[in-house]
């Protein structure tokens, strides 16, 4: 994970082998934050959030109209449907280094 190893003389042959093991697993069970902490850069969202803003923007008045002539069950009914709605459309997005340019990165 590091590209050079540590300067501490004090560890075993085992005790390395150990800790190349858990930096080895530690890059597989969370490879954003090993991304992160070898480049020192953040790893890019998986979420595009033009899509978020949309499924948000489209949701709101409906929300709204559903609150003002139907009442609150109309309106929690609207918020439930939006917020599936928007769960579903972000988890279809998956964007990728492959995915193109995006002005929100």
């Amino acid at each position: 994970m590091f590209d050079r190893p540590p300067h501490d003389g004090n560890l075993s042959d085992s005790e390395r082998q150990r800790l190349d093991e858990l930096e080895q697993r530690f890059a597989v069970e969370d490879p954003g934050l090993s991304y992160s902490l070898r480049t020192g850069r953040v790893a890019a969202s998986r979420v595009d959030p033009a899509k978020a803003a949309l499924v948000g923007m489209i949701a709101t008045p409906v929300i709204l109209l559903a609150l003002f002539l139907g009442g609150p069950v109309p309106a929690v009914a609207a918020s439930v449907l939006s917020l599936l709605a928007l769960v579903i459309t972000l988890s279809r997005t998956t964007r990728g280094p492959s995915s193109g340019p995006s002005v929100y990165r």
